[in-house]
């Protein structure tokens, strides 16, 4: 049950973040970075789709590397995302 509502939580976040990005008051991004914070907390997979994401595209990875380092105690929880925690497969 507590994982369901900090799902429906973070969707939630993230709706109010896109209803957001229209407003001249910036907004939308600390709602998206709330709610990145708050899927990555509760779910494995969700974790295995950022870093997929961290690896394949840098701009996104220098994003949430800079939130990993303004956030606090909130950054450890990105931090489990860092693609440098896992070393690069050799192409065989």
């Amino acid at each position: 049950m507590r994982r369901v509502s900090i799902l429906f939580l973070a969707f939630l976040c993230f709706v109010v973040g896109v209803a957001f990005i229209a407003t001249p008051i910036p907004l939308g991004a600390p709602l998206f970075a709330l709610s990145l914070v708050l899927i990555v907390a509760s779910s494995r997979s969700a974790t295995r789709l950022v870093t997929g994401v961290r690896i394949r595209a840098p701009l996104f990875d220098r994003c949430v590397g800079f939130l990993e380092r303004r956030a606090g105690r909130l950054g450890r929880t990105l931090r489990k995302t860092s693609p440098r925690r896992y070393p690069r497969r050799p192409v065989v």
